[in-house]
Parts: structure tokens; C-alpha cells; sequence
């Protein structure tokens, strides 16, 4: 179901940050498809920068050229990193932080750093000292957005809303890493998994192939059992093993091996038809009706996801005309 030319090489870029995947038949990609699927997984700094030094791939010119503006445009963009890292460390000062969903042991770089923070207004306090502009879209996020650097967001829970583990674990044990050339702290393992997991689960509704490499790779790091217990006392253990299973289906179907999560956590479900891997519709509503019928507000942003898929004109009138100032309006005042 995975194994078609697209979805192949997309894995082969990977190699030397994972598991080798062979590459055959190169010369039967659909570079409209490829395309398509690189941007949707976010990977276009990894996978355009490796497809255009790979000699064996015969890429027709025009399409050589945009996954160079592709590729110059993700670079441009990742300039900014360093500098973000460094005015976030400025604003947190000794406070605990950590970064969520920012690094990765492979190129990428994305549009944001989510930050981790005890008290998301002490730092919200500290921008205004410094005559920096910043919205305050819910109580407990702070958010930046200045040209100059990526969009820093600090903020208290995983995913806003839902209390999926507890609040003591959050900052524990974090790990040092270097992410835009700049040291910072990262959640530990199994903070991340979580909050990758949580956010496909009950925000974002998607898990890119690059998240699932991510957790793959750290899946050995992993305290299954501490997730596990906190999943099934946070009312989220259902949907765990659901993207577990799925996880480990998508790995036996791309890599032709079992995953190594599943030492740990022997679900194997259905693999998606394609990547990212997006959630259904009835597991969408059932996840947000567990953790209270409130959550069922978030569903507009579920449609966005479903749209931005195959329907790209479709999506962007819906992201203009519907979410963007209704559901803008609901988490601003009825999401409380």
C-alpha cells in the first residue's frame, strides 16, 4: 500500500538518518505527485536537497528547477533559526523550558518553536519589557511574530485544552541539542512521543513521515510504560494504541520490518493509503469527545486538514472564509 515509486523515495532520503530503503524503478516517479507529498510531510529542506544531488534519478529540468526554488526557499527560511534560539533563550533566562516538535536529527526546519513553560504570561511580561509585539490568543499561550525570527509560541499544556499527562513529567529530564547551530533543551523521549502522538490525536489530526521517522528513531529512548499508564489516567489510552498500531503498520509496509516500537507496544493496525497519515473522522470526534464535549469546537480545524490534502483551492477558500475568523473567534472567547 506504501510501496509506490513517490512514497519510496521520499523513504530513501532517510537513509543516512535511519534505515536504508532500496530504491527501485527511479525513473517511474510522478514529480507532480512527489511534489505534492514532500510538501504535505514538510520535508522539502531533506528530500529536494537529496533528490537533486542523487545522480540515478532523471528529473526533468522545469521540475529540477522548482525543487531548487523549493529548496533555496527552505534554506532562506532556516537562516532564521539560530537567531530565534537565541531570543528565546534571552526571554526564558533561567526559567525551565523546553522545545516541543522543533528539533530533528535530520534537516528541517519549521515555521515555529514551540516552547514549553511553567507560566507562558511571565514570559508574555518579559517581551512587553522589551517593547516586543505579542498576542496572547488563548490564556495560557504567548506568541511572537516578527519577521525577523521564526514564530516563537511558549506555551503550558501539550495540546491546548487537554490534560494528557501530568503536569510534574512536562519539563523533566530534558535533553541538550543543537538546532539552527544554537545549544538548547528538548523534551525528553518521552515527552516528545507524547506530544507528537497527543497533537495527531487531538490538534493537528496528522502525522507526517517525518514525525513518524522521528519517533521511530527514538522509540528505544522511551519510557512506553510511563505513556501508556498516563495515556489510559488522562482518558487517551484508545487513541494511543490506535496511532501506535498505525506507527507500526506504516513501518512494516515502508521498511518491510517490524517497527521498533513494537518491543515495547505490539499494536499493528492498518497502514494509511498515502502520507501523512490523517485521522478519521469518527476516531477524529471520538478523541475530542473523551476529553469533553467542549473539544468537539475544534472539529472546523479538522476539515481544514482534510481539504489541504486534495483540495487545495478548496482548503485555501475554507482557511480565509471560515477558520481563520470563525475559528480564530471561537478559541479567542468561547473556548475557555
Amino acid at each position: 500500500m506504501l510501496n509506490d515509486p513517490e512514497t519510496t523515495l521520499m523513504a530513501h532520503c532517510f537513509d543516512e538518518y535511519y534505515r536504508e530503503v532500496p530504491l527501485s524503478q527511479p525513473t517511474r516517479v510522478n514529480w507532480k505527485r512527489f511534489d505534492r507529498m514532500v510538501k504535505n510531510n514538510k520535508l522539502a529542506l531533506l528530500v529536494f536537497g537529496s533528490v537533486l544531488r542523487d545522480t540515478r534519478l532523471s528529473i526533468p529540468d522545469e521540475w529540477r528547477r522548482h525543487f531548487q526554488d523549493r529548496l533555496d526557499h527552505e534554506l532562506l527560511e532556516g537562516s532564521k533559526a539560530g537567531p530565534s534560539v537565541e531570543k528565546m533563550k534571552s526571554l526564558v533566562a533561567d526559567t525551565p523550558y523546553v522545545l516541543v516538535k522543533t528539533y530533528r536529527p535530520f534537516p528541517y526546519f519549521t515555521h515555529d518553536l514551540d516552547i514549553l513553560v511553567d507560566d507562558p504570561l511571565e514570559i508574555g511580561a518579559r517581551i512587553t519589557a522589551e517593547g516586543i509585539p505579542w498576542e496572547q490568543f488563548s490564556p495560557g499561550i504567548a506568541e511572537i511574530e516578527e519577521p525577523q525570527w521564526l514564530h516563537l509560541e511558549f506555551y503550558f499544556e501539550l495540546v491546548e485544552g487537554i490534560d494528557c499527562l501530568d503536569r510534574g513529567l512536562i519539563l523533566d529530564s530534558p535533553r541538550p541539542v543543537v538546532w539552527g547551530g544554537v545549544s538548547a533543551l528538548a523534551a525528553n523521549p518521552t515527552i516528545e512521543v507524547a506530544t507528537l502522538i497527543a497533537d495527531c490525536a487531538f490538534r493537528l489530526y496528522e502525522l507526517k513521515f517525518g514525525d513518524m521517522v522521528y519517533i521511530y528513531t527514538l522509540a528505544g529512548q522511551t519510557d512506553w510504560d510511563l505513556l501508556t499508564a498516563q495515556a489510559s489516567k488522562h482518558g487517551w489510552y484508545e487513541a494511543l494504541v490506535r496511532i501506535v498500531g498505525m506507527l507500526n503498520a506504516v513501518h512494516r509496509n515502508v521498511y518491510a520490518s517490524a517497527s521498533p516500537i513494537e518491543p515495547f507496544f505490539n499494536a499493528v493496525g492498518n497502514p494509511p493509503r498515502s502520507l501523512p497519515y490523517v485521522q478519521g473522522w469518527v476516531d477524529t470526534f471520538r478523541a475530542l469527545k473523551s476529553q469533553g464535549r467542549r473539544n468537539l469546537m475544534k472539529l472546523g480545524a479538522y476539515v481544514s486538514v482534510r481539504l489541504k490534502q486534495n483540495h487545495s483551492h478548496l482548503h485555501w477558500l475554507y482557511l480565509r472564509l471560515v477558520q481563520e475568523p470563525i475559528g480564530g473567534f471561537v478559541l479567542r472567547h468561547l473556548y475557555r
